[in-house]
């Protein structure tokens, strides 16, 4: 049986830096009304594909979180079944953490962006206010735009679909150390912006460290400039033909090791990079991570490396990280970039923080062979017994009991007729109450199938009988079945949050950016 753990101890081990994780199996809108500092998201639906990015190691402590004790056992017995080795639960949930009195992380006045990646965007705010960074108001840059060079430093999905400053150009994250000068028009002063503020905020400060003039973050992003009544575009893209001068080159990397000198950041020799991630990897989760932007990862990485830009990776630490105490190797081409990212992360607290001296670029020299970033294999689950059944069965079935376990958006966007919604975490309760036979729908991606095994695996018991629908939804309409949108049934209600502020209107994007500036002083 899982050990139980509770809520003081796992308190105490997450201060003490300790390598354990805390994983939370809740949807995201329980996650977002509350929730352990230190802990990680990590739904019921992706916890076979998810937990072993995030808990890379199978036999580091990992501690699993339900609502009140209801579901958090059964799946610390998959997850022994399926490799991990020391799994326990947190007695009685998160409820009888919240009800020890001990702090938590909540969404401020409904708007559930204040609830993700509070750390990151703490300390965004203690940079901006220790470093006391230039900002200008959305009207300023409005009133001076023609003579300003404006970079978006979001990740180019986000510049490409929520538009950005009329005349922004893209260029994400920690690679404005490399490109922001060859971007500048004529020496013209230089406004970094995100969607809000953290990411700018870490943009302007790299480029201050590094010793460059005139720049200024746009104060609250795009948000802000929305609120001051402007209105967002599409944009340019990347500049094309930016190239970094040898010399400039030379003297970021200087100023880089300088940085890093001032760190507890350690140095990795590439030649001894994979040996190194080998033996590290024996006793503690080893985070090895492509900084630089993901269309140049996807050209050819470590094979051991998950490609994350720098400046989105500074902004969701704590969505990608699930041990605290792990040890961090970032890597980029040279090692500028991923010397930047390691800077930060460790003015962050992370403990245990590596960079490869020379990058890509010296590993790929001493003999290392690159590849197509690859995420860590989901794990292995045994779904030989479940019983699949064909499309024109769980057509006749329709009105009997066919559960869809899909997302919730995609069950709203078109479902078998009949069809109840339920998403993974509630499955075992909505099947007690079901003594027909069952079949649950999934997109095409086996989580039905798996979600069979570990019911049969690990129970409950359940009345019904419980089938799979062949390749899931899309083998349904691929036999010419047409999906309805009509009187969708759900077992549950919906429990899905909104990490997006400008998703919840106006006012949360108000909320929003207040709560993120009173940060410095909570």
């Amino acid at each position: 049986m899982p050990a139980p753990i509770d809520p003081h101890t796992i308190d105490a081990q997450l201060r003490a830096d300790r390598p354990v994780a805390v994983v939370d199996l809740r949807p995201s809108l329980p996650y977002v009304e509350g929730h352990i500092p230190g802990s990680i998201h990590v739904e019921r639906a992706t916890l076979e594909q998810r937990l072993p990015v995030v808990v890379p190691h199978v036999a580091v402590t990992t501690v699993l979180v339900d609502a009140e004790g209801e579901r958090a056992p059964a799946d610390a017995r998959w997850l022994q079944q399926l490799g991990y080795t020391d799994v326990r639960v947190l007695e009685g949930g998160y409820a009888a953490y919240d009800a020890a009195g001990l702090p938590v992380v909540a969404a401020v006045d409904g708007v559930h962006a204040t609830a993700f990646n509070t750390q990151s965007k703490r300390f965004g705010e203690e940079v901006e206010h220790r470093h006391d960074l230039p900002a200008l108001t959305p009207d300023a840059v409005a009133e001076r735009a023609e003579e300003l060079t404006i970079i978006d430093v979001r990740n180019p999905p986000e510049y490409d679909a929520y538009g950005t400053l009329p005349g922004s150009v893209n260029i994400e994250g920690v690679d404005v150390a490399l490109y922001a000068a060859a971007a500048r028009r004529d020496d013209e002063p230089l406004v970094l912006h995100c969607a809000g503020r953290t990411r700018s905020i870490m943009a302007t400060a790299t480029l201050q460290a590094l010793g460059v003039e005139e720049v200024y973050e746009l104060e609250n992003g795009t948000m802000g400039w929305q609120l001051a009544g402007h209105q967002l575009v599409e944009g340019p893209g990347r500049p094309t033909g930016l190239t970094v001068d040898p010399g400039h080159r030379a003297k970021l990397r200087a100023r880089v090791e300088e940085l890093l000198a001032e760190t507890a950041v350690a140095w990795i020799d590439a030649a001894e990079l994979d040996a190194t991630i080998a033996e590290r990897s024996t006793d503690t989760p080893v985070y090895c991570i492509d900084v630089r932007p993901t269309a140049a990862a996807a050209a050819g990485t470590h094979p051991a490396a998950r490609a994350i830009a720098g400046g989105q990776l500074l902004q969701t630490t704590e969505s990608e990280i699930g041990v605290r105490a792990g040890q961090i190797i970032l890597l980029s081409d040279s090692h500028i970039r991923a010397g930047i990212t390691a800077y930060w992360l460790a003015e962050m607290g992370y403990p245990a923080v590596a960079v490869v001296r020379g990058g890509l670029d010296a590993w790929v020299a001493a003999g290392g062979e690159l590849a197509p970033p690859q995420p860590p294999a989901p794990l292995a689950v045994d779904t030989s017994a479940v019983q699949a059944v064909a499309p024109d069965a769980v057509d006749a079935a329709a009105a009997g009991a066919v559960l869809d376990c899909r997302s919730r958006a995609a069950y709203d966007a078109g479902h078998i007729p009949g069809a109840v919604w339920v998403g993974r975490y509630h499955l075992e309760g909505t099947l007690q109450d079901h003594d027909a036979p069952t079949v649950l729908v999934d997109a095409g991606d086996g989580t039905a199938a798996t979600a069979a095994a570990q019911l049969a695996a690990v129970g409950p018991d359940v009345p019904a009988v419980v089938r799979v629908l062949d390749g899931g939804m899309p083998a349904w309409v691929a036999a010419g079945y047409t999906p309805t949108e009509d009187r969708p049934t759900y077992a549950w209600p919906d429990e899905t949050a909104v990490p997006k502020p400008y998703a919840q209107g106006t006012a949360a994007m108000r909320a929003y950016l207040a709560w993120e500036e009173a940060l410095v002083d909570g």
